[in-house]
């Protein structure tokens, strides 16, 4: 009967040696290049043939390791693969963790299922066009479909340079059409307002987010910039806020604009922050405003929202929806359908209460409220605020803008006075 036993290594492949407690063995898997060394045993664990077989073992895993990463390096990545590298190049960028985790959304929601697992030299515009009509039929919008498409596009362009392939098949491709439709503005009167504050719990949180509610309705802030607020840039002698960070994905980082901005500080919010800094346990000039009265750190910022719209459902401001959902009964295992209330106005529209009212006031410039506001052009402000500025009164106003330079005609022109002489 042949006998099962493995063949005995060649003379001079390899060796044990003892250290640090520990045997282990030394072979040079390619001639001409450097040794590998793998632990063995403890010393006087295994017998000397027993070593033998678990060296055959290592040699034998490593030539398999070694031969699997040379056929991953020979063969062509996948669509994936190149997503995953262009992902995380654009996280050495610099890009917003945000736009990260939009990107590892659409990879994995649309483009993976479609076309992930082919290889980048193989996907042609008709594979493009089947993502398209797929992630349409899951019913969603065009704006879903742009952002799939907008990733392939920058995955073949990563792929274009590693030289993968020669071109980029999104360009044979046609985007839908999308225009963003304006978000609906919902304001709230100060009346509301106040209502909201008031029904903010007597809570550790209740304290925090009640004069932030007043600080979101008097100075327009968006809802990092808020959480980011810190006493240095609070100017209460001069009346101003300096907005300069932005609270956003767990980071600090520049505002949405990029760029810092003053806001007015009305003399209401000038009262309600001193009060609340004689009351906050965080009152130095580099303590957060809305600082977490047990950490110093920031508010999480999807619990501050949750909370506003249970602040609004309790002081019944603004309109309510009815959400339907499953939930599933801990003793009897059952699931049933649950129909709860849920408030529509969100911490957003206390910007937008602040915008609108400083568009209804007709002394503040347009240009001067996109300023306050941090929005990049003017074009942003005026269409999401102007329907607003009030009309009843533009004859008047239209003619009073004229007032200073009408004249009858055929009438010499007023002499301009001559200034002073120093």
């Amino acid at each position: 009967m042949p006998s099962k036993r493995k063949h005995r290594r060649p003379h001079g492949t390899g060796s044990f040696f003892d250290k640090n407690g520990a045997t282990h063995y030394r072979w040079r898997p390619v001639p001409g290049k450097p040794q590998k060394t793998r632990r063995i045993c403890a010393i006087g664990e295994l017998t000397k043939t027993q070593k033998e077989a678990k060296a055959r073992d290592i040699e034998d895993d490593y030539a398999a390791e070694q031969a699997a990463k040379s056929e991953a390096a020979s063969r062509t990545p996948t669509v994936c693969e190149v997503a995953e590298a262009h992902i995380s190049d654009l996280k050495q960028d610099g890009k917003a963790k945000s736009y990260i985790s939009n990107r590892c959304g659409v990879l994995v929601n649309h483009v993976t299922p479609s076309i992930g697992d082919m290889r980048v030299n193989e996907v042609q515009p008709r594979h493009l066009r089947r993502m398209k009509r797929e992630i349409f039929a899951k019913g969603v919008g065009p704006s879903v479909v742009i952002s799939a498409l907008w990733l392939a596009s920058g995955t073949f362009k990563h792929a274009m340079g590693e030289e993968l392939r020669g071109d980029n098949p999104v360009q044979a491709v046609e985007f839908p059409e999308y225009q963003r439709q304006p978000d609906q503005i919902l304001a709230l009167t100060p009346e509301e307002v106040d209502a909201v504050i008031d029904a903010a719990p007597d809570d550790e949180y209740g304290r925090v987010e009640r004069p932030l509610y007043r600080t979101g309705q008097q100075a327009g802030l968006r809802r990092g910039e808020l959480l980011a607020l810190r006493w240095s840039h609070c100017d209460f002698a001069g009346g101003w806020f300096y907005v300069s960070d932005n609270y956003v994905e767990g980071e600090f980082k520049r505002p949405k604009g990029k760029e810092s901005r003053p806001v007015p500080m009305t003399p209401i919010e000038r009262i309600v922050l001193l009060a609340w800094r004689a009351e906050s346990k965080f009152s130095k000039d580099d303590d957060l405003v809305f600082a977490d009265q047990e950490t110093g750190d920031p508010l999480d910022p999807g619990k501050v929202s949750k909370r506003f719209k249970q602040a609004c459902l309790r002081a019944g401001v603004g309109p309510i929806e009815i959400r339907r959902y499953k939930k599933k009964h801990k003793g009897r295992g059952k699931t049933y359908i649950v129909e709860r209330e849920f408030a529509v106005l969100k911490l957003h529209d206390l910007r937008d209460t602040f915008g609108t009212y400083q568009m209804l006031n007709p002394e503040n410039a347009p240009r001067e409220v996109q300023e306050w506001l941090g929005h990049a052009n003017l074009a942003t402000t005026s269409e999401r605020y102007s329907q607003y500025r009030q009309l009843k009164d533009a004859p008047r106003r239209a003619a009073a803008s004229f007032q200073p330079r009408l004249r009858v005609v055929g009438t010499a022109e007023p002499e301009e006075e001559m200034p002073a002489a120093a």
